[in-house]
């Protein structure tokens, strides 16, 4: 049964200026960078890095001195980010945005699928699309949203016009990562067996099988880019042989815009490159996991995705799970 309601989130994090600290799903798919991270700043917020004492006008002090010098001087956060968006209570899943609004997963007992404008406040209200505890990721093509369940071979949709319930794919699989395509195609990945397909309506049709460690996967409508151990893969909605065009290391999410692909590495470094596969090195675009330690992994729940100017990606190992946004240039 679809519900449709509101809720009210309270964050205990005030509005950030500064970079947060840490932090595919399938990335967001669609027709639809290079920005610093600030160093080792302190949580949502401008806080100072180190643990230095105390100017004389109660700023804090860089260095752990009172000398005034050079060092004691706070760097200011990027401009580029990263800035959180929404905070929550619930562990997180896969996000999307579409339009003005971002879409994501919460689990647990108070899980579901939910949305709200890019620009809203952080710890404002959100409106409930689905509750459930079983939503793993989420896609929107403008006429539905679609979910999946982690596990069950059923995709969930509902229609954005009216609210309604939309056609349910069975994939022959459990599901678990989704791309949205041109209006009314969702693609998603399996487990046992692995492999890519695509859903149109209540229909499920495959396309790349013998695939393995799959962690996130994207669409521009007419390639498609999958995330997994060793990197990214390309392959096409009508079946082209796959190849591998980034041999990065891990990637753990993965979204592109049409014209560059961007992923979450396993240290939480985001970087992007071309949808060519051109022979250039990936560049840094922003950090998404400063609080896993610099030799840790930031696991596979993460996810990303990307519009006209941002990227946004989840936190799952901050103190309390949140999305946050940096520049892609």
């Amino acid at each position: 049964m679809l519900a449709v309601g509101c809720r009210l989130v309270v964050s205990l994090n005030g509005l950030a200026d500064g970079a947060p600290g840490a932090g595919g799903s399938g990335g967001v798919g669609g027709d639809s960078a290079v920005g610093g991270d600030s160093g080792s700043g302190g949580d949502s917020g401008g806080g100072a890095s180190g643990s230095g004492g105390m100017t004389t006008d109660g700023s804090a002090d860089g260095d752990g001195s009172d000398d005034g010098g050079p060092a004691d001087v706070v760097p200011e956060a990027s401009p580029k980010g990263p800035f959180p968006v929404r905070d929550t209570n619930a562990p997180l899943g896969g996000i999307a945005v579409f339009d003005n609004d971002i879409y994501w997963v919460e689990r647990g007992l108070s899980g579901g699928v939910f949305h709200a404008p890019k620009l809203a406040p952080l710890g404002s209200g959100s409106t409930t699309i689905e509750t459930t505890t079983t939503a793993f990721d989420v896609a929107v093509d403008g006429n539905y949203v679609y979910w999946s369940n982690g596990g069950t071979q059923i995709i969930n949709s509902q229609k954005m016009s009216d609210l309604s319930a939309g056609p349910q794919a069975s994939a022959g699989g459990p599901v678990y990562y989704l791309a949205a395509g041109n209006q009314g195609t969702v693609y998603y990945t399996t487990t046992n067996p692995m492999f890519i397909g695509y859903a149109i309506g209540s229909q499920a049709f495959s396309l790349y099988t013998m695939l393995n460690q799959l962690s996130g996967l994207a669409t521009t409508g007419t390639f498609l880019y999958w995330a997994h151990g060793n990197g990214v893969s390309e392959g096409t909605t009508n079946m082209k042989i796959p190849r591998e065009i980034y041999m990065a290391g891990s990637a753990r999410a993965v979204a592109t815009d049409g014209q560059q692909i961007y992923w979450i590495s396993a240290t939480g470094e985001i970087r992007a490159a071309p949808v060519s596969g051109a022979a250039v090195p990936p560049r840094f675009v922003c950090s998404a996991a400063a609080d896993i330690g610099a030799d840790a992994d930031i696991g596979a729940d993460v996810d990303i995705a990307v519009d006209d100017q941002w990227v946004y990606f989840t936190e799952p190992t901050h103190l309390k799970p949140r999305i946050s946004k940096c520049l892609k240039q």
